[in-house]
């Protein structure tokens, strides 16, 4: 999935292979976002709407704290992660983490 400011690019689309897109407007500043997606999610319209919101914001700064219950014997870990929009449009962001980053270690 290619996600870019429909101002700032032109997109010719091709009936062969190829198609173009070109960011060159000198007078903004140009970026693109390309990302894969899963098959059962790229038709699901909610799932598109939410990435598209998203594309535009980075992070900027991450941390991880951890909470220890000796009673239960627990692991808590908080996870924050602060973003910036490129565009300067709302911040809003999609993160994943990995199984291990949230299941049980066994």
């Amino acid at each position: 999935m290619l996600f870019y400011p429909a101002s700032a690019a032109k997109y010719a689309p091709s009936t062969g292979i190829e198609s173009t897109l070109a960011l060159d407007d000198p007078s903004i500043e140009n970026y693109f976002v390309l990302c894969t997606l899963p098959d059962a999610t790229f038709g699901d319209p909610a799932t598109l709407t939410k990435l598209a919101e998203a594309a535009f914001s980075y992070p900027v700064d991450t941390t991880v704290t951890y909470a220890y219950d000796q009673a239960t014997q627990t692991a808590t870990a908080t996870y924050r992660i602060s973003t910036v929009n490129v565009l300067g449009g709302p911040v809003k962001s999609v993160n994943g983490l990995m199984p291990h980053h949230y299941g049980p270690i066994s």
